[in-house]
């Protein structure tokens, strides 16, 4: 319930995490009640900048491969501490959202 009201902003906000898998976070939102507009443009949208982060690893790897020596880059770095920043609001936010949910819901009762 909580992630139907503010849909789009959660699958972004999920979908920029680089350690959450898409096949189960595919699975629970399958079971929100977000329709499938707002999970398809999040997703679209989320993916990108979590991508290209992978593409940008993968050409690390083969450079590291080819020549013996993983290269130290800032945007590597950069771009690891910014998934992990993500992934720490959305936990915060998502566990914000819900207990205030269920506040209400406690003093409805």
């Amino acid at each position: 319930k909580v992630i139907g009201q503010d849909a789009l902003r959660f699958i972004l906000l999920l979908r920029l995490s680089p350690v959450m898998p898409f096949a189960p976070s595919n699975y629970g939102l399958g079971l929100t009640s977000a329709p499938i507009w707002t999970i398809g443009v999040g997703t679209l949208f989320g993916i990108i900048p979590i991508t290209a982060l992978w593409v940008y690893l993968g050409t690390l790897a083969g450079d590291a491969v080819r020549s013996g020596v993983v290269p130290e880059s800032p945007w590597r770095t950069a771009m690891l501490v910014v998934g992990l920043l993500v992934t720490f609001f959305i936990v915060g936010w998502l566990g914000k959202r819900a207990k205030s949910q269920l506040d209400a819901l406690n003093a409805a009762d």
